[in-house]
């Protein structure tokens, strides 16, 4: 789980990235990234945020909602 002390103390923006695949040698990768701003980081994303595969697949869809909305 994230702690945020070099986000804290370098200032401000946070980006997300995580990819699904196996690599191009076995076929296709996608990824997605996430950027936000430290100060209106909901605390349901602050207080979750970890690898995906590192999740139950219920935390996904909630943190799926609250980035998608």
């Amino acid at each position: 789980m994230p702690d945020f002390k070099f986000e804290d103390k370098a200032g401000g923006v946070i980006a997300g990235v995580d990819e699904a695949g196996r690599g191009p040698w076995a076929g296709p990768v996608v990824a997605g990234a996430v950027v936000l701003e430290r100060d209106t980081l909901p605390a349901t994303l602050r207080n979750g945020l970890d690898d995906s595969k590192k999740l139950k697949a219920a935390r996904r869809r909630e943190l799926f909602e609250v980035l998608s909305n």
